[in-house]
């Protein structure tokens, strides 16, 4: 090796950390954390076809956020076709990566108006394709890919990536949970006693309207009472 050659490697091994500080600020790794011991592979397949989904969302145009109401003409459940597309990409990926899985995703359910029981013989995974679709057809960033797998009908894994933050969480049953591939901390929370006025409550009106939202409204009536923080 010459001297220009040297001086070459040196300023490669010199740029090293800055080139993966660079990596690191670009957002998740592509492969299952290094923490996680269990379902690997699993993990992997998951992670693609939801970054996958993520880039279709932040590619979708007027006519991929078009709404179709699954409670009918004037509803308030909406369906896009990014959420559809999203939906046959995912199980199509995992199916041909695990024929002997099944798979129950949101927008299938949905059409046929049934809800599988969770196959306690075999691996199941559960998907939704665009969690966040109201958010999705109004054109705020607050949406992500969820995807999960039961084991014996018991949760395992379960893989969420939010496209327009780049942001990938993973977790295990007995594993942890992870975030861009660190794991993520517990924090102690402290006792309660039944008093609600220190903690924060995050909720979700849902799509239950009419005489079956009534014990929603008790809830929230209850929450209001208690003084919680929203």
């Amino acid at each position: 090796m010459d001297a220009p050659q040297a001086r070459i490697c040196a300023l490669a091994l010199l740029a090293l950390p800055t080139v993966a500080a660079i990596a690191l600020l670009r957002g998740p790794t592509r492969s299952p954390p290094r923490g996680l011991k269990a379902y690997r592979r699993e993990a992997a397949v998951a992670i693609r076809l939801a970054r996958e989904c993520g880039r279709a969302m932040l590619r979708a145009n007027a006519a991929a956020r078009s709404t179709i109401w699954k409670d009918g003409d004037g509803g308030i459940d909406p369906c896009t076709a990014t959420d559809e597309a999203n939906e046959r990409l995912v199980v199509e990926g995992l199916l041909r990566a695990f024929p002997d899985h099944r798979v129950i995703g949101e927008e299938s359910c949905s059409s046929s108006g049934v809800i599988p029981r969770l196959d306690c013989d075999a691996c199941t995974w559960i998907v939704d394709p665009i969690d966040g679709t109201q958010n999705f057809v109004h054109g705020l960033p607050c949406s992500v890919v969820s995807i999960g797998m039961a084991v014996r009908g018991v949760p395992q894994l379960g893989v969420a990536y939010d496209p327009y933050r780049d942001e990938l969480w993973v977790a295990a049953a007995g594993q942890g949970a992870f975030l861009n591939g660190e794991r993520l901390g517990l924090v102690e929370a402290p006792a309660l006693g039944g008093d609600l006025s220190s903690v924060t409550v995050l909720t979700d009106l849902g799509y239950e309207r009419g005489p079956t939202a009534a014990p929603l409204a008790r809830l929230y009536a209850a929450l209001l009472r208690d003084n919680v923080r929203a």
